[in-house]
């Protein structure tokens, strides 16, 4: 009778639980759609169409609208593309408003331009925003998807090495000039990282079609479009490619590098944009001086935050006001990190003021100050989703062992199969046979995740030869791998010096860590990886329903979950997965064995976790503090990778909660292992740069 009770008092508590979970994932798609269409005052369409259908979609859009600007998208191909469009409701056919084209950073999506179009759409503008190449629901062929043949001898400088490489950002210009409420000749840029260098290459082939087509007396008059305003925040590097633009006149640039901005402080070598001689080079460009007769001479600071053009400083303008003249540049040096710029009150307030700048008030909307933003809650609500993602696994895993087919992989405490102790037959802490292994296991995890973690991003994309992908991600991959091999190499450490710790008393000694990964057949085994995977492709349920049908991701600002592509999942399967199962092995290894008497559960398992995620919280004060005494990174693997670290915190988190909840549940480690392997591929699936489309194994021998 007694046990019964219990039982229905379980079954109830995990009711509720996943009633409150399934709530919040409701409450989190319903919240991030309502406050990204500004409560429906905005319309979002997602396009999702080969580059073929795009190009005939623009050439119809403007034969149905009348406009004629010497397209430079002339041809398509099979390669898909997905854009999503923001119209507000001030935007007609009758009263046409300037459009704004945002592009995101390598490894991420369109979605987290989230800032952005929510900021920009609410107050008027038109805004367009597309996963580049490689990125999302976009295939990596993406790459020079304009067709573009400039003339000998004017190719302008691109960041890429190539000016036609836009990844996807001059498909969805040309997409946004033909819809028939945006007015043309105002298309403005703006984007993150990688994103900003794909524009430059935009604005560079605009000014070389306008060229060529100025030079041919019978089509003088016939590309005399432009894009009219590029803000351009981290990602900088965009900026000095931009002094390849020969005609200054109806173009407004400003860059907003960050003082502790990850690359722009490594690139530039300075955190002071004041002094960076690249902003010196750019000054220069759009006032149409040179060094010798600049407005700011050699020995004095740039001017941050002003507007000058060739007639010297602009006055600024008012709130809301555009500014006096239709060119310029002005130079920001704002106090956020590389991803700061896309999450910031401070980001989005200057980016707000610079479109205000460039176009004013769009027709027909009210102005709304930069200072009220309500992207935050967007981002809350989408944090809300991830948590709850996340959450959703120890209920649905929970259900799931209560079906029959699972019912083996749930051992009995007393088992003699089972390593699962009660409380009072743990090891003591106060023991100092048990204290020295757990020092001398943990203290080395940690230190060397550290160190390890610059030799791995240093050289991971030369020793894991994979070139389907980005560098940074693989490297990021191979730091998981060696973090995996050196937490199996600690566990034998541990046996080791445990076994030292009890010479004279071997029938005190706890069994070894491996013991936890022990299955009694094969067939419990495969029933493991069976429910691991139900586990994840249910998980993944709620983030279907909200992509397709809301362009909802459940993120926390650059890091989300997404929905993995078909076509991309045979190579994360066979190249990322072993590797990140290595590492949750060994890692639900650590935590079922750190377990105390003295310490109740929560303790344990807050100690495992605070394990996992020290080393992210040591490399990120080390680095942005190292950035802001000394102005840039530490080195080069600081950079970049830097930015990476912030993507290790959610899951590390979950690996520490997961690998002890499902161990005490079935008493191993493999059911967690799988589970958190299968989520750290698939989300990686969607946070990974793809470098080639081709469904299979590719790798540089």
């Amino acid at each position: 009778m007694c046990e019964g009770g219990k039982m229905k008092k379980r079954l109830s508590k995990l009711s509720i639980m996943s009633i409150i979970v399934g709530a919040c994932l409701f409450l989190s798609i319903i919240g991030s759609f309502l406050t990204q269409t500004s409560f429906f005052s905005v319309k979002q369409t997602v396009v999702t169409t080969t580059l073929t259908k795009l190009v005939q979609t623009i050439n119809d859009n403007n034969e149905k609208n009348g406009k004629d600007y010497g397209k430079t998208l002339t041809v398509g191909t099979s390669s898909q593309i997905s854009l999503a469009v923001y119209k507000p409701s001030n935007a007609s056919s009758t009263n046409k408003v300037p459009v704004i084209i945002c592009a995101h950073g390598n490894t991420n999506v369109k979605e987290m331009q989230f800032m952005n179009y929510i900021e920009l759409s609410k107050r008027g503008f038109a805004v367009v925003t597309v996963d580049t190449a490689g990125h999302g629901r976009t295939d990596a062929s993406v790459i020079n998807e304009g067709n573009w043949n400039p003339a000998a001898g004017v190719l302008p400088f691109s960041p890429f090495g190539d000016p036609k490489e836009t990844v996807g950002t001059l498909a969805a210009t040309e997409y946004a000039m033909s819809l028939d409420f945006v007015d043309e000749n105002k298309v403005g840029v703006t984007g993150h990282s990688g994103g900003n260098l794909a524009l430059a290459g935009v604005v560079l082939e605009f000014e070389d079609y306008r060229s060529q087509y100025q030079a041919d007396p019978d089509n003088v008059a016939k590309f005399t479009k432009k894009i009219s305003a590029f803000y351009c925040p981290s990602g900088t590097a965009a900026a000095p490619a931009l002094n390849g633009i020969k005609d200054l006149d109806g173009f407004l640039l400003a860059t907003a590098s960050g003082r502790y901005d990850e690359l722009d402080t490594l690139i530039f070598g300075t955190h002071q944009m004041e002094k960076a001689a690249v902003a010196r080079s750019t000054f220069n460009h759009f006032t149409g001086k040179t060094a010798a007769d600049s407005f700011i001479p050699a020995d004095q600071d740039i001017p941050l935050g002003q507007y000058w053009n060739s007639n010297g400083r602009i006055a600024d303008p008012e709130p809301g006001q555009k500014l006096a003249s239709n060119s310029g540049v002005v130079i920001y040096n704002p106090n956020y990190t590389h991803p700061g710029s896309m999450f910031s009150y401070t980001g989005a307030n200057l980016m707000v003021n610079f479109f205000y700048s460039a176009y004013g008030v769009p027709s027909g909307a009210t102005f709304l100050s930069g200072t009220v933003q309500s992207w935050q809650v967007a981002m809350a609500f989408q944090i809300l989703g991830l948590v709850s993602f996340f959450a959703s696994a120890f209920v649905i895993g929970a259900w799931l062992l209560k079906r029959k087919i699972f019912a083996s992989i749930t051992l009995k405490q007393n088992s003699p199969e089972c390593s699962v102790k009660t409380q009072d037959k743990l090891p003591s802490i106060k023991k100092w046979q048990e204290i020295v292994p757990l020092v001398v296991t943990f203290v080395p995890l940690v230190l060397l995740s550290i160190f390890t973690y610059k030799y791995c991003i240093n050289n991971g994309a030369s020793r894991l030869r994979i070139d389907s992908y980005f560098a940074a991600p693989v490297s990021v991959a191979w730091y998981t791998l060696v973090s995996g091999l050196i937490a199996f190499i600690l566990i034998g450490f541990n046996y080791v010096v445990k076994k030292l710790c009890y010479i004279g008393k071997s029938s005190e000694i706890t069994p070894n860590i491996m013991a936890t990964a022990k299955v009694s057949s094969f067939s419990q085994f495969f029933k493991i990886v069976l429910f691991a995977i139900e586990v994840v492709v249910l998980m993944y349920i709620p983030q279907i329903i909200a992509y397709f049908g809301f362009d909802v991701v459940f993120s926390a600002a650059v890091y989300g979950v997404g929905v993995p592509r078909l076509i991309w999942l045979p190579q994360m399967l066979t190249i990322f997965l072993p590797m990140f199962l290595l590492f949750a092995v060994a890692n639900g290894a650590l935590n079922a064995s750190t377990r105390f008497k003295e310490m109740p559960e929560w303790a344990s398992t807050l100690l495992c976790v605070v394990a996992n995620v020290l080393p992210i919280i040591i490399l990120v004060a080390v680095n942005y503090g190292y950035i802001s005494i000394n102005g840039h990174p530490m080195a080069d693997y600081l950079g970049n990778p830097a930015i990476f670290t912030w993507n290790f915190l959610a899951p590390m988190i979950f690996i520490g909660l997961t690998g002890r909840y499902f161990y005490k549940k079935t008493g191993n480690i493999w059911a967690a292992a799988f589970i958190n392997a299968l989520v750290l591929t698939l989300m990686a699936t969607t946070l990974t740069k793809h470098m080639s489309d081709i469904p299979f194994i590719l790798i540089s021998l």
